[in-house]
């Protein structure tokens, strides 16, 4: 069925990109690297990613269509071969969870709508599956609003996916340019697609402003995550314990009051860019030399008896820096995070066992009293990123200590969603070469 469907995809690209108003694009990269250091547990279901290499090849395809007089329609669908990182030591294993996986996926399928209603004013409309980026300079890290989850608090990042986050639903957009700079409003109300629990609803709201010139470019946002439920016993499952395989109440030992722990919260979160190359001219410097950019969050805005009393906690802040590449490169961006959260940043007990409470490296007897550790050696994440585009040529790279996940290089039946580099010390290194068309 998957094969027949590419067959369809491909057809339609060739037969539609020779008509005229419709265009198709495409591109492809090979990517290889290794982690150099990562921490790696005793439990029997972890893998050890301590020095091991890292690699894929990708490649993708998208048809854009107009629709009507206003409306621009785009399909775009990916391939991945992923090359698995599997333990084969001691005779314990053989070598088959090493062969690559071959997966399909859809990056967009989703209608544009724009309207003009005035010299200074548009409207913009966007409806099914799109992605979404709100940072322009984040490169790996930030992009909080809708890379992150509110309970239990979790953070996603990764080499070069800043800009794949999307969404599924409907986005409205609201431009006003004048002389005083550039005004934006936008709303999202899509469903959930990407993390537990699935199909839920979430309305999510930005403004921003670009003062002229693009000294500052700001904007600040809220998203109420979860805000209407799909299941109402999923969104709280300690009201139904078919729903989860593991405790989510906590009950305070003095007064004995209980609390039910929920995935739903209201997350927020605020960023900006400042240029300096507006009083000081580009001249030898690239179009993104110099820019300092920041952004914080809050992950979960309510507070909540035991594992989550305490906002700091949620709250994380990345600052990045475009360092000067004098245009031999067209990024070179460090990124730098602190996120005081006390518990390991892993979706293992949310997919696992349906759970919003924070992960432990055991499922037994999880308490909040006698199994509670902080984990402190994970506050700071870093990233150094730098890509270089030769026509339809780009080559890319980074050495980072971020959020990456080991789910996408684990084999089917050893699904983990701890992260690659769970301490600051840890760290991986990457190289890409792609090319576009």
């Amino acid at each position: 069925m998957i094969r027949l469907f590419v067959l369809i995809f491909f057809t339609a690209c060739l037969v539609f990109a020779e008509n005229p108003g419709f265009s198709f694009s495409g591109w492809g990269w090979i990517t290889m690297g290794q982690v150099k250091r990562s921490e790696f547990t005793n439990i029997i279901s972890n893998v050890n990613f301590d020095e091991k290499p890292l690699g894929d090849i990708q490649a993708g395809m998208m048809l854009t269509a107009p629709v009507f007089s206003r409306s621009t329609c785009r399909v775009h669908v990916k391939s991945s071969f992923v090359f698995p990182v599997a333990n084969i030591s001691m005779g314990v294993e053989n070598a088959e969870p090493l062969q690559k996986s071959f997966s399909i996926s859809l990056l967009e399928a989703s209608i544009q709508t724009y309207w003009d209603i005035s010299d200074n004013d548009s409207i913009e409309i966007r409806f099914g599956y799109f992605p979404v980026k709100y940072n322009p300079e984040a490169v790996n890290l930030g992009e909080y609003l809708f890379r992150s989850n509110a309970y239990p608090p979790l953070l996603v990042s990764g080499f070069e996916i800043a800009d794949k986050m999307t969404l599924a639903g409907i986005h409205t957009g609201y431009r006003n340019h004048t002389s005083s700079g550039c005004y934006k409003a936008d709303l999202f109300f899509n469903t959930e697609t990407d993390l537990y629990p699935t199909m839920d609803l979430s309305l999510s709201a930005l403004i921003s402003y670009t003062t002229p010139e693009s000294f500052i470019d700001f904007s600040a946002g809220i998203s109420f995550f979860h805000m209407i439920p799909f299941d109402k016993n999923r969104i709280k499952p300690a009201n139904n314990g078919t729903y989860t395989t593991l405790s989510a109440s906590f009950v305070d030992s003095v007064t004995g009051d209980t609390t039910d722990y929920t995935f739903r919260g209201t997350k927020a979160t605020a960023r900006i860019t400042l240029d300096p190359k507006v009083f000081i001219g580009s001249g030898i410097l690239g179009e993104n030399d110099l820019k300092l950019y920041a952004e914080v969050a809050v992950l979960g805005i309510k507070n909540y008896p035991g594992w989550y009393n305490n906002r700091k906690e949620r709250i994380p802040i990345m600052i990045g820096f475009n360092l000067p590449a004098f245009k031999l490169l067209d990024v070179l961006a460090a990124e730098v995070e602190y996120y005081p959260m006390p518990y390991q940043n892993s979706f293992q007990f949310m997919w696992k066992s349906n759970s919003p409470v924070p992960y432990f490296n055991t499922y037994a007897g999880i308490d909040y009293y006698s199994d509670w550790s902080r984990k402190t050696d994970d506050d700071w994440k870093w990233s150094l990123y730098a890509s270089k585009k030769i026509k339809s040529l780009r080559i890319s790279g980074q050495i980072a200590s971020d959020h990456t996940s080991r789910a996408s290089y684990v084999p089917a039946g050893k699904k983990v969603y701890t992260e690659v580099c769970p301490r600051t010390k840890d760290f991986y290194y990457v190289l890409r070469c792609g090319f576009f068309f």
